[in-house]
């Protein structure tokens, strides 16, 4: 075994000499490289399908407070409702797009298990520029260009997790759910304090 991995050693030194030998074998490890990320990367975005909602129910069990970072329409959100055995727990949902927040208003608005603020989450409490698509588009987005289709630009109210945990006197999110279209590193980046003190059970 020790002979092999020397001969190996060996050769890759003589290999690395030729620009050639060196040019193919980058063109097979990028090719490689696609071929594992598309037989392990979600090829759907359909929550039924690419594992994300197997998770959730699988510890609905155990989870009683959860964070929809970017609810949209809140059909996360609502597949917790439907599917929570147990009614002590609580849903805060954080929905900056204006279209989006009335449909979660329409869907959410008398059941008390929800928590409902029309806000965005990002690093810093303050404003910040959202680009937001009509009829409670997907691609809503804190980057401007993320979207697909027209967006109305505005300026809107921004928190961080760690500032809403202590405005609510949430000491644990057993489950955060973060959806932000691009945005995603800046919402992390709020609930610092919460993940250095292992505050967090569950980030998605």
């Amino acid at each position: 075994m020790k002979f092999f991995n020397k001969l190996l050693s060996a050769s890759h030194i003589l290999f690395a000499k030729s620009k050639i030998i060196t040019y193919i074998a980058a063109k097979i490890r990028n090719q490689c490289e696609l071929i594992i990320k598309q037989r392990f990367s979600a090829t759907t975005m359909n929550p039924f399908q690419n594992g994300e909602y197997k998770v959730l129910e699988a510890v609905l069990p155990c989870c009683n407070i959860y964070f929809d970072i970017g609810a949209n329409k809140g059909e996360w959100t609502n597949f917790i409702l439907e599917n929570k055995k147990s009614v002590l727990y609580k849903c805060y949902l954080f929905e900056p797009g204006m279209s989006a927040f009335a449909h979660l208003q329409k869907r959410f608005g008398n059941n008390g298990l929800t928590l409902l603020k029309n806000i965005a989450i990002s690093n810093t409490e303050g404003m910040l520029t959202f680009y937001e698509e009509e009829n409670a588009g997907e691609m809503s987005s804190a980057i401007k260009g993320w979207a697909n289709t027209p967006v109305k630009t505005k300026q809107v109210i921004c928190s961080t997790i760690d500032k809403e945990m202590m405005e609510k006197n949430i000491t644990f999110i057993d489950f955060l759910k973060i959806d932000v279209e691009g945005f995603d590193l800046k919402v992390i980046e709020g609930a610092i304090l919460a993940i250095n003190a292992q505050k967090i059970g569950i980030l998605q």
